[in-house]
């Protein structure tokens, strides 16, 4: 008999209780041993709200990319323009690519082509 493992999810607020967990967690602090030194603790509502207001930013800059992204896709011209940018890159890409690389001739010595590619660089021992 053969059994499948299903996918598990994992709900979000499942997610949501580890990570405030560990937040909650993080504000204490043992003692300090030296005479005289005091104990400082920040509350872990602070702390979280500093990472969460973090957060908050890079959502709504990782939100703004993806409507950019969207309304490029329904603007056929844009889209268009996207596409030959990218091709355009690609084959430039893929020239300098085969540029730098030595193409070998039956009989014949390769130093030249390797001197020209490599003019100008400073050769490592």
């Amino acid at each position: 008999v053969v059994t499948r493992r299903q996918n598990s999810v994992v709900p979000m607020g499942y997610i949501f209780l580890l990570y405030l967990s560990a937040a909650l967690a993080s504000s204490f602090s043992l003692p300090s041993r030296s005479r005289g030194a005091s104990i400082t603790r920040v509350p872990a509502a602070s702390r979280l709200s500093l990472v969460c207001h973090g957060r908050k930013e890079e959502k709504e800059e990782q939100w703004r990319v993806q409507q950019e992204i969207l309304a490029r896709r329904r603007d056929k011209a844009k889209n268009a323009e996207y596409f030959k940018n990218i091709e355009e890159k690609t084959k430039k890409l893929n020239e300098d690519f085969y540029k730098k690389r030595i193409q070998y001739k039956k009989g014949e010595d390769p130093i030249g082509q390797w001197k020209e590619i490599n003019k100008g660089k400073k050769l490592e021992r």
